[in-house]
C-alpha cells in the first residue's frame, strides 16, 4: 500500500518524522513524500535540507515561487501550479 505525505514546513515535518520512520519500516507500505511550502524557502532556511539529513528521500517537490511569508503570494502561486503554469 502506497502511502502519500505531504510537508511545508519545519513544522509540520518534525511532527511527521516519527511517522514517515515507522511507514519507512513497513515491509507492506510505500511512502510518498512530496516537500512543498517554507521548506525551499531561503529566507526560512530551505528546511528540505533537515529532510535529506534523515536520510527520508522528497519523491516530489513543489516550489513556491514568491515570498511565502505573504499569503497572496502563496495563493497566487497555488493557481500557477494548478494551472501547470508555473
Amino acid at each position: 500500500m502506497k502511502i502519500n505525505l505531504i510537508t511545508s514546513s519545519r513544522a509540520d515535518f518534525s511532527l511527521l518524522k516519527n511517522l514517515i520512520f515507522e511507514i519507512k519500516k513497513s515491509k507492506n507500505l510505500k511512502l510518498n513524500l512530496t516537500a512543498t511550502g517554507s521548506h525551499f524557502s531561503k529566507i526560512l532556511g530551505n528546511s528540505y535540507k533537515e529532510i535529506l539529513e534523515n536520510k527520508i528521500k522528497i519523491d516530489y517537490k513543489i516550489k513556491i515561487l514568491n515570498n511565502v511569508l505573504s499569503s497572496n503570494n502563496i495563493l497566487r502561486d497555488m493557481a500557477k501550479i494548478l494551472l501547470n503554469e508555473a
